[in-house]
């Protein structure tokens, strides 16, 4: 999916494909719906990247056709939800494929389903869908409709892309109709989300960056542990044999190392008399010595 956002189709739709056949052999239906949306949407990506003179007329024809198929067995099987994005994204493709008044009618008719199931990111998109199909059909005034219709969702729902994309549109249909200074407002907007998803940009990366100084942090922290007895703060044994590979090459060329062996007589004694917490409280103080 991630590929095929890229726009590295080729892969995207192979991976989606083996998907899809892996879990035709082992999945539930529903399952198998899911990852068709996702071939299909693949396929949708694809499409709209290629120029209009180099889509093939059949594959636009089969993909409109695979949508249908794949939204009535949503439907017949309950998963209305994913049924409505199934025919919202067979509107898409009429209104790419240049069908826009058929599109426009299917979008219409999708719109109070999407609000019934609260899918209202859907609501938006359909209503900006809808509005461009008569902005290619040449029809401004209802196109301005239906774009303020979408930013109504658009603005507290949708994505910012989808936000961007309504308001330029709106920008045009209010210049095409004279409408100067509702054109530049929907401009300026223009300018303030994209400061905004400007802003969003940096300070995720801010964001990023505070969470790579806090996982070295955290590294070095779990790094000191491994090599640090948790009762008295010293080294363990990890740290020692670590210490040895790094000094012995001393030895090697003949200069001196040393090391000094401690042993606390008769330890069990204390434990076995004055219980294990004292016990253990001695070693720190021996260890606060050392």
């Amino acid at each position: 999916i991630v590929s095929s956002i890229l726009g590295r189709h080729q892969h995207a739709l192979s991976c989606l494909e083996e998907s899809c056949q892996l879990l035709n052999r082992s999945a539930a239906s529903d399952e198998q719906r899911n990852a068709r949306l996702s071939y299909l949407n693949g396929i949708s990506r694809r499409l709209e990247h290629a120029a209009d003179d180099v889509q093939p007329r059949p594959e636009v024809e089969a993909h409109l056709r695979e949508w249908l198929e794949l939204a009535e067995q949503s439907a017949a099987a309950g998963q209305m939800r994913l049924a409505l994005m199934a025919w919202g994204n067979h509107a898409i493709v009429l209104q790419a494929a240049g069908r826009h008044r058929q599109a426009a009618e299917a979008l219409l008719a999708l719109v109070p389903r999407y609000r019934e199931f609260g899918m209202r990111p859907n609501e938006g998109l359909a209503l900006a869908e809808m509005a461009r199909c008569h902005e290619s059909l040449q029809e401004p005034e209802r196109a301005r409709h239906h774009y303020r219709k979408a930013l109504e969702v658009l603005r507290g729902n949708g994505a910012q892309e989808d936000l961007l994309q309504a308001l330029e549109g709106l920008a045009r249909c209010e210049e095409v109709l004279g409408d100067l200074a509702a054109a530049f407002a929907a401009l300026k907007e223009v300018r303030a989300v994209e400061k905004q998803r400007k802003d969003e940009t940096a300070r995720q990366a801010l964001m990023q960056r505070e969470l790579r100084v806090e996982l070295a942090r955290l590294s070095n922290q779990w790094a000191r542990q491994a090599a640090q007895d948790p009762l008295t703060g010293l080294a363990n044994r990890r740290a020692l044999e670590r210490w040895v590979a790094e000094h012995w090459p001393r030895v090697e060329i003949g200069q001196p190392l040393a090391l000094l062996l401690l042993d606390l007589d008769h330890f069990k004694r204390i434990n076995d008399t004055f219980g294990h917490d004292t016990g253990d409280r001695v070693l720190q103080a021996v260890a606060e010595l050392l």
